[in-house]
């Protein structure tokens, strides 16, 4: 429950702002009015939501404006087909685009190329994840990973990658 999360996050000394919780788009279908809830009180307590997987299960527009969502995540599926299939290119850049109207952030899911990354950086991707940024890893390697690299290169386009 959020009270549990809260209260988690309080006894670990961790500000609830830095936590972004993963929400996949069939999750929020099984009950929904107790996810509206249990989603709005984890808002309200600081935490950002992202919606993941996008456009690849329900993809409804009415949760899009129902749930209090921060962020959406671009499935997989689309981004890694992106540097062969124009179409998938425009899903993507019209993913991208809803999510800004709608005042989320977007981060691109699968990014295994440079081009890929320029792509996304070239239609105003916010971030991104996948083997090309880096490798999954354990969460003191993440940190130390995290912390050595220039603040720069934390933007989405740079040559390195994005965190």
């Amino acid at each position: 429950t959020p009270l549990w999360l809260v209260s988690q996050c309080h006894h670990y000394s961790i500000d609830p702002r830095q936590i972004i919780l993963e929400v996949t788009e069939t999750s929020s279908l099984e009950n929904p009015e107790q996810v509206l809830e249990y989603l709005t009180q984890l808002r309200i307590k600081g935490f950002s939501l992202s919606i993941d997987d996008f456009g690849v299960g329900y993809s409804s527009l009415t949760q899009l404006a129902r749930l209090p969502f921060s962020e959406m995540k671009v499935d997989k599926s689309f981004v890694m087909t992106a540097p062969q299939s124009q179409e998938s290119r425009k899903i993507v850049e019209a993913i991208v685009g809803l999510a800004h109207t709608l005042g989320l952030s977007v981060t691109a899911e699968g990014v295994e190329d440079a081009w890929t990354l320029g792509m996304l950086g070239d239609i105003g991707c916010d971030a991104a994840q996948g083997f090309f940024i880096t490798r999954p890893m354990a969460g003191s390697a993440a940190l130390q990973w995290a912390q050595s690299r220039p603040q720069r290169d934390r933007q989405l386009g740079q040559s390195s990658g994005s965190a």
